[in-house]
């Protein structure tokens, strides 16, 4: 194990705490979003990444520290249709700010005719609005 990899693993031990109060605070933020635009979906789904798994991770690709791993935290919405998921990226892309570089449509990889994974990855953090409130300042950046 490289050095840079002990010290992200010992980084996100003293964050994980932190990191877990997150992906609940953030499910539930989504989710009040989404009920008050009226946007029905399946489900919303939230994970913190398990040490093991950023481990794994860590082995494929340099990462100097935590901060530079997009995908720490991860939700799922789920919806019914896919027509659905332009209108609830078009909200979350106007209730937070959206990493355009790290973001992914794997939609877009598909030819017409080929059946395969349709999702949209966008990698978000809190905007400033939002992250200058008090119960959202401990997560900020």
């Amino acid at each position: 194990m490289r050095i840079s990899e002990i010290e992200i693993l010992h980084q996100y031990e003293k964050q994980k705490e932190l990191l877990l109060k997150f992906e609940k605070k953030i499910a539930l933020l989504l989710s009040d979003i989404l009920e008050n635009e009226n946007e029905k979906i399946h489900s919303i789904e939230s994970r913190t990444k398990e040490r093991e798994s950023l481990g794994k991770k860590l082995k494929k690709k340099n990462y100097q520290n935590l901060d530079e791993i997009t995908d720490v935290v991860a939700l799922r919405i789920i919806t019914f249709f896919e027509e659905d998921t332009k209108l609830i990226a078009d909200l979350v892309s106007k209730e937070f700010n959206v990493d355009h570089k790290n973001s992914t449509d794997k939609s877009a990889l598909l030819k017409e005719d080929q059946f395969g994974y349709l999702s949209l990855h966008l990698v978000c953090e809190l905007n400033i609005g939002r992250s200058g409130l008090i119960e959202y300042k401990s997560y900020k950046n």
